[in-house]
């Protein structure tokens, strides 16, 4: 006896796609306080929904913002490197107060970002993926 066996239409599931948003530009108060006069300086903001920390580069704090650069414990770099799961090493941190160019009032931070320790990487500053959820770049379907 031959069975009929419908054919059934199956179509393979899709991986869902990581949405990788676009730089964007943004201010950087040269001071930490939401209330001081202070300078802006502008920088190129990335994001980074795969890591957890949030970076800038060293040149753009010593020598655009001018700022301090607070020294890790050994116990918090060596956590900073396996939160990015990378090689490279931390050589601090900065706190910064910041806003998208295109929305001055919207203020962001006091956010702390870890200072690479290249001089100068490809980079500006990038936003890791909390971060990037609480400013609404993403959301949090979005980041995996």
């Amino acid at each position: 006896m031959i069975w009929c066996i419908p054919s059934l239409n199956i179509r393979p599931t899709a991986k869902r796609k990581v949405r990788r948003p676009n730089p964007r530009t943004i201010e950087i108060h040269t001071d930490s306080s939401r209330h001081s006069s202070g300078i802006w300086r502008v920088a190129e903001l990335s994001f980074d929904i795969a890591s957890e920390t949030n970076v800038i580069s060293q040149r753009l704090v010593k020598n655009v913002l001018e700022k301090p650069i607070t020294q890790l414990e050994k116990e918090d770099r060596e956590w900073a490197i396996a939160q990015n799961d990378c090689e490279s090493s931390v050589g601090g941190f900065v706190d910064l107060v910041w806003c998208f160019e295109r929305s001055p009032r919207r203020l962001h931070g006091p956010t702390r970002f870890l200072v690479s320790e290249t001089y100068d990487p490809p980079y500006d500053a990038v936003l890791g993926r909390r971060d990037t959820v609480e400013c609404g770049i993403a959301k949090g379907k979005d980041c995996g």
